[in-house]
């Protein structure tokens, strides 16, 4: 009987050992996968915050669906990590936890903020807005009387007809309510049915009347602009500056300009401008991303208008390599629509040094056709004169002073700039 209990006492100790040699083995497993997750989450937290980084630099497009998304990988790779650290250290910091959750929530109210429209005037004149005026002005125009203003660069007169501006044009036509009973069942998958709700929506705007007080702020300021210029009937270029067409790559460059405007088509075109915005593309973007139409709020800008001998596009930088000190300058003759739209062969321009001394000219193709202002308002095509043809579109010296322009507005600005 003794001897049994023996037997008994060492089969039990035996037994114990092995279940605590299980739960030992357990543990080390969960705590080993937890380090390998923390590892992993931190190693895919830190290449999405540096890809975003280098987006920032100011040498990428990116619009707020990058920004969402990218927050959304980072916010899940942090509540990995804080939940397996507490695994690893049997709970002991639990204070992360509501510190991620505190954190998390100021950073999705930041993202998902409605734009406010300031309550400013109908009309802005140019000559007193710069970069901070951006909610009421669009970000282009407003970075265009940073330029004018504070830089001093030869910029034509002009008037911007503002966000608020818009606010009552489409408060007044209850455009905000008709876009939403319009995509409200809208499949955004179906080209077709997109398409015809795009058209329906830019026939509402451009059939849509204009605020009486609205029409008169407008022509006030046009007749300012004339005086100013001492031309009585001035034609005007009409241009979107949209809250977020320089800062979303999904709306940029696809809004309409209206280019030798004169006076009895002014409201047609602001018109004509603001219904380019619902395009098939922005109404996707519209409700794929769920904006509300205040975040599409668009200002256009009144200019006078500059009948160009040569226009262009200018880079402080090369996209492709950015790190390297050129800028790269592309001219046509005649009108900018041409060079912007790659209608027709351009000479390039590579300007290399600080000094601006080294200049190297590519010509892709003889110009045949340029775009001109046409008499009665609104362009035209016509030839390249002869006398043209064979000449480069820029001299050295006018390329020297381009290029020192968009170092000194990179300088500025704090990054690489673009200009048309």
């Amino acid at each position: 009987m003794g001897l049994a209990l023996v037997f008994d006492f060492f089969r039990k100790k035996r037994q114990q050992k092995a279940l605590r040699n299980e739960d030992d083995k357990e543990l080390f497993v969960r705590k080993y996968k937890a380090f390998q997750n923390i590892l992993k989450n931190n190693n895919e937290v830190l290449m999405t915050m540096a890809d975003m980084q280098e987006k920032a630099t100011g040498g990428f497009l990116f619009d707020r669906a990058y920004i969402n998304s990218s927050y959304q990988r980072v916010a899940r790779g942090i509540k990995e990590i804080v939940n397996n650290l507490n695994i690893l250290s049997d709970e002991k910091y639990k204070d992360l936890v509501i510190a991620y959750q505190k954190n998390d929530e100021a950073i999705r109210n930041t993202l998902s903020r409605k734009a406010a429209i300031p309550s400013t005037g109908y009309v802005l004149p140019l000559s007193e807005i710069g970069k901070d005026s951006s909610a009421s002005t669009g970000g282009k125009l407003a970075l265009l009387g940073e330029l004018a203003n504070v830089l001093g660069f030869s910029v034509p007169p002009g008037f911007i007809i503002t966000t608020y501006a818009y606010e009552t044009f489409i408060k007044h036509n209850k455009i905000d309510d008709i876009l939403k009973e319009q995509t409200g069942k809208l499949n955004i998958r179906n080209y077709d049915e997109l398409t015809a709700t795009s058209q329906k929506m830019q026939k509402l705007v451009r059939n849509a009347e204009m605020p009486p007080d609205l029409e008169t702020a407008i022509f006030a300021a046009y007749r300012g602009l004339c005086d100013s210029v001492g031309k009585k009937d001035l034609a005007v270029s009409v241009r979107s500056s949209a809250l977020h067409e320089d800062i979303m790559a999904s709306f940029a460059g696809q809004y309409d300009t209206a280019l030798n405007v004169p006076a009895e088509d002014l409201v047609v075109q602001y018109k004509n401008v603001v219904s380019s915005q619902f395009t098939p593309r922005a109404l996707f973007y519209y409700k794929d991303k769920g904006f509300h139409l205040e975040e599409m709020a668009m200002a256009v800008g009144i200019m006078a208008m500059v009948d160009a001998k040569t226009s262009g596009v200018m880079y402080s930088r090369d996209p492709g390599r950015p790190e390297e000190d050129v800028v790269l300058i592309s001219a046509v003759w005649g009108l900018g629509t041409y060079a912007v739209g790659g209608i027709v062969p351009t000479d390039s321009y590579r300007v290399s040094g600080g000094d601006g001394k080294t200049v190297t000219r590519e010509e892709s193709g003889p110009q045949e056709i340029m775009l001109t202002v046409e008499g009665k308002g609104g362009t035209r095509q016509v030839p390249v004169p002869e006398e043209l043809a064979k000449q480069p579109r820029l001299t050295h010296e006018q390329v020297r002073q381009l290029a020192s322009c968009a170092r000194r507005a990179e300088k500025h600005f704090g990054q690489p700039q673009d200009m048309e």
